[in-house]
């Protein structure tokens, strides 16, 4: 088990303690930098498999489900809402990867 010093009163903690034993502040081992960095790649992984999702499903409505339309009004409403789905993703998609290259660009 790796040992650290506490980030408030330099005690010596395990890397993976959860709360130091002496003074109680959480994630000792962690600088409050690196805190924040993991939460906010976790969240921009999260929405970038959101959008992904998104896209999956106006694919799949827009050519596996229309096929199954027993009449063309129904086959149409699909068609469009699977076409309307596939480019909410798509631009969903483009602009959160650009405001990523622009944030890890210029910070």
């Amino acid at each position: 088990m790796a040992l650290t010093k506490c980030k408030e009163c330099e005690a010596r903690v395990a890397v993976s303690a959860l709360q130091c034993p002496q003074c109680g502040v959480l994630a000792p081992g962690y600088s409050d930098s690196q805190i924040k960095k993991g939460t906010s790649n976790f969240v921009i992984s999260q929405v970038r498999f959101g959008l992904w999702f998104v896209l999956f499903l106006g694919l799949l409505f827009r050519f596996a489900l229309a096929g199954m339309m027993p009449h063309p009004i129904f086959y149409q409403s699909v068609v469009t809402v699977g076409a309307w789905t596939v480019l909410a993703g798509l631009l969903g998609l483009i602009l959160f990867e650009s405001l990523l290259f622009i944030r890890r660009r210029w910070v």
